[in-house]
């Protein structure tokens, strides 16, 4: 008994020895410190033992002298109209926010949008928040502290520029929020300015000053938001008019008719390969995206009549950029769920010259999904892992070198039924299959000032990409045969640099050149189409392709109201010697503060898809092969586009374009046929004649339309209608419908976010609806089939049959929590939630004798767990 007492006065004497730390009576004499400061010293001198959260403690300096008073009168000094409260508990003194309301910092830095020079003496407010603002220093930088958890609309302007909005700024407790503002120079026609807060938000213009038609910035936290995303900026981009995502599995996009080859990915300045996973040689999307979206910057995409700078695509453009780390702290950001593990992290490397990192590991695999049963493959698991990161250097001249990367790696292993329509000597019962691909970016970028109007561009870069794809035949006698075994290796290396000045508020010239060396390695060893024996046929070709390009662009700004851009891009392939000057030109009418009329033209070349190069002619006597394919020109496109914008509101927005497309030079058969290049890229087998020649044609051309509601008052919408029509001309002289003529989208995203208490917790419910006209198929003679013992193609109307309709609708539930010092999201997500299967192919079936319908993927239901710290 005498022991436990004892035992439970050395518990108790500790605490009442510092039960009254309020009253304890202290001296303190400090001049322009920081609160954080004051309770060190404080603490050193009297052990004081305090408990704080050090992101909610304001940063502004203070004074004060104080000799012998209580502790409690030194805090209510030290911490008058911080919004600071504290309170004794047990033996310590707890600091906290006042009413226990969580805050967070905004921070960020203001840039010239063409020359990104950084604008001093920049007032940035938010405008919904009385009293929480900022002016930029010499670096253009801004800090807000204490803001309430929320969203708000940040305004920034100045004397000599045009103001900006950015609306529902998301402030959540788990991360600060960091925002570059780029502001665009004024025009003044007359002595008299008055500035005005702009109704234009940050999602109705592009980020690069230079695009005005047929643009649209790549949000990064609609894509988070919107259903059926999946995080992924193709899909994302699906949402847009005249996009259209025709795929449960893959991302492929047809944009305005044009096949998906014709995308341009561009990587921080850099034109990069295929950025993601499960993809082929002639295509432009995958399964899944290598891009890390937690580390990606709002971007743009452009889908028609693209300025100078870009080249050597035909269809649209995904100009990416990675974004700083928090040049502050440290953060970080872990995701659990389904389909895999994530983790990010991001920070200053050294504080006082400025210098970021921000870093990005993925590994997915569908393990847990099979185990639940649920079907998502044939009879496969895929897996894959990602790296993405970016590291930030200031040379201390508002310059700096940048390093970035990424790089995926995937693979899957499946057996399939057997769909081949050969007939060969053993028949084959079916088949298993080996799938991978690689891919990978190492870039830099060397940014330097020569003055405050003239800017400079170095830009190099190493890339590279393999595929495997092996296929093993099952026969009846139990034996196994090697039907294919592919491999494709891409290596390359481009050098670049760019040239910006701006002679005055009126006139800006942007200069760039940029030579890019790639070398393919393409081996091929497949069963040949033979009626009686096993014939191996062999391919082993190594094909390099240099190219040169080279642009000019002129913007020129008469009036405010007015904006006119002229440009020449020019391209030389050395392969085959083909070369091409095109002219762009775009202008711009802001006749109007809500209202404006875009208008533009260009004419555009693209290389063909490496394959159609790698193609050979084969002597069987000799078995050699000669180039079949190395004459062929770029095929080249005359884009038309025009359009009507009305900003009713910072909110509400409608938008109409129309367009026209005529394409020339299109790879064909020499001899009649149905084939066209314009028909490939949306397929991992598409086939090449032996002998091509450009002399083959096509149109597109539509008319779009977009009504959107950006989030305000907790809801949103956007409502995109796309009529158009792909049509090609074939060899035998007759026009036909493309395979991605679907005539019509039409597509729908809605979602609302609900308060949840007082800390700013969110209730999210979104939903996503498409209804799109499906790709087109040849149609099969089935007859004449079953008599040759092959699929013969039914010569009148080609492309003619249309797949049924894909429809789909996604939804998907959110919910976020805000605790001191981290945010936690939760999120349940089911696509094609109405189980709608869609058609996927046709395909004929030797054995079976007739056309066999193929299904996509149906419902797929995913789930997720994220914290931010």
């Amino acid at each position: 008994m005498l022991q436990r007492l004892c035992f439970i006065l050395l518990l108790i004497i500790p605490f009442c020895g510092h039960a009254q730390w309020l009253k304890k009576r202290v001296s303190i004499q400090v001049n322009d410190v920081t609160i954080e400061e004051v309770l060190v010293q404080l603490h050193q001198r009297y052990q004081v033992p305090f408990s704080y959260v050090r992101q909610y403690l304001p940063t502004a300096t203070l004074s004060i002298n104080m000799t012998e008073q209580p502790l409690s009168m030194v805090l209510d000094e030290a911490l008058l109209g911080s919004g600071m409260d504290y309170k004794e508990i047990s033996s310590q003194i707890v600091l906290s926010t006042a009413d226990h309301t969580l805050t967070q910092t905004v921070h960020g830095v203001v840039l010239d949008k063409n020359i990104h020079m950084p604008v001093p003496g920049v007032t940035v407010q938010l405008s919904n928040l009385s009293g929480k603002g900022s002016v930029t220093d010499e670096q253009g930088r801004f800090l807000i502290p204490q803001v309430p958890l929320g969203r708000y609309d940040l305004v920034a302007s100045s004397i000599g520029y045009k103001p900006v909005r950015i609306n529902q700024v998301l402030v959540i407790s788990g991360r600060q929020t960091v925002l570059p503002v780029l502001l665009e120079e004024n025009i003044y026609e007359s002595k008299e300015v008055q500035v005005t807060a702009s109704r234009k938000t940050d999602k109705t213009r592009s980020i690069n000053p230079l695009a005005v038609v047929s643009t649209r910035i790549l949000s990064v936290e609609e894509a988070n938001r919107f259903a059926g995303t999946r995080t992924d900026p193709s899909r994302m981009a699906a949402n847009y008019a005249g996009v259209v995502n025709l795929s449960d599995q893959n991302n492929d996009i047809i944009v305005r008719g044009n096949n998906p080859f014709g995308v341009l990915w561009r990587l921080e300045g850099i034109d990069i390969p295929n950025p993601n996973h499960y993809t082929y040689i002639n295509t432009s999307g995958g399964i899944f995206g290598v891009l890390n979206n937690n580390l990606l910057a709002n971007s743009d995409f452009l889908t028609s009549a693209f300025p100078a700078e870009y080249g050597n695509k035909n269809a649209s453009v995904f100009d990416i950029r990675l974004r700083k780390g928090n040049r502050e702290k440290n953060e970080f950001n872990a995701q659990l769920g389904l389909s895999g593990l994530e983790f990010n992290a991001e920070g200053p490397v050294d504080k006082k010259r400025g210098a970021t990192y921000i870093a990005g590991y993925r590994f997915l695999s569908f393990n847990f999904l099979q185990k639940l049963g649920l079907d998502i493959t044939i009879d496969g698991v895929p897996q894959f892992q990602d790296l993405t990161f970016k590291i930030h250097v200031p040379d201390g001249n508002n310059g700096g070198f940048v390093l970035f990367g990424i790089g995926g790696k995937s693979k899957i292993r499946f057996r399939d039924p057997f769909t081949d329509n050969r007939q060969i000597a053993n028949r084959v019962t079916g088949g298993s299959s080996y799938f991978s691909s690689d891919m990978g970016v190492l870039g830099m970028r060397y940014d330097h000032y020569f003055s405050a109007k003239t800017f400079g561009q170095v830009l190099s870069a190493i890339s590279g990409s393999y595929i495997v794809s092996d296929r093993n035949l099952h026969f009846e006698d139990k034996s196994v045969a090697k039907d294919s075994d592919g491999k494709f290796k891409e290596r390359g290396v481009s050098f670049g640099y760019n040239l910006t000045h701006k002679f005055n508020s009126k006139h800006l010239l942007k200069t760039g050149i940029n030579f890019s060396s790639r070398q393919y390695h393409y081996f091929l060893q497949t069963l040949s189409n033979d009626t009686s024996m096993i014939h191996i046929l062999k391919l082993d070709d190594r094909v390099p392709m240099n190219l040169l390009q080279g642009f000019a662009h002129w913007q020129f700004s008469p009036v405010p109201s007015l904006t006119f851009h002229t440009g020449l891009h020019y391209q030389h392939l050395f392969y085959n010697s083909q070369q091409a000057l095109e002219p762009r030109i775009s202008a711009e009418w802001r006749f109007t503060s809500k209202q404006r009329i875009t208008a533009g033209y260009g004419l555009h070349h693209q290389m063909q898809p490496v394959n159609m190069y790698i193609n050979r002619n084969q002597n069987r006597s000799s078995q050699t092969y000669t180039p079949a394919n190395k004459h062929i020109a770029f095929t080249g496109s005359h884009h038309y586009v025009a359009g009507y914008e009305n900003n009713f509101s910072s909110w509400f927005r409608l938008k109409a374009e129309t367009y026209y497309q005529s394409i020339f030079h299109a790879p064909i058969p020499s001899s009649p046929d149905f084939y066209s290049g314009l028909n490939q890229g949306l397929s991992y087998n598409d086939f090449v004649p032996d002998t091509l020649v450009s002399k083959g044609r096509g149109r597109n051309y539509g008319v779009e339309l977009t009504l959107e509601r950006f989030l305000h008052k907790h809801y949103y919408f956007l409502l995109t209608t796309t009529l158009y029509d792909s049509k090609y001309k074939a060899s035998n002289g007759k026009w036909y419908n493309t395979t991605f003529n679907g005539n019509y989208i039409v597509n729908l995203a809605v979602g609302s976010e609900l308060r949840a208490g007082k800390k700013e917790n969110v209730l999210a419910v979104d939903a996503r609806i498409i209804q799109a006209g499906n790709k087109r198929v040849l149609p099969v003679d089935e007859e004449a089939s079953r008599k040759s013992g092959k699929v013969v193609i039914a010569s009148d109307g080609y492309y003619a049959e249309r797949l049924k309709d894909y429809s789909r609708v996604d939804l998907k539930v959110s919910y976020r929590l805000n605790r001191v010092g981290s945010t936690h999201s939760f999120f349940v997500a089911v696509d094609n939630v109405l189980n709608r299967k869609n058609v996927l192919s046709k395909e004929y079936y030797y054995y079976e004798q007739r056309v066999n319908t193929m299904y996509q993927l149906g419902r797929f239901p995913y789930a997720g767990y994220k914290i931010e710290f």
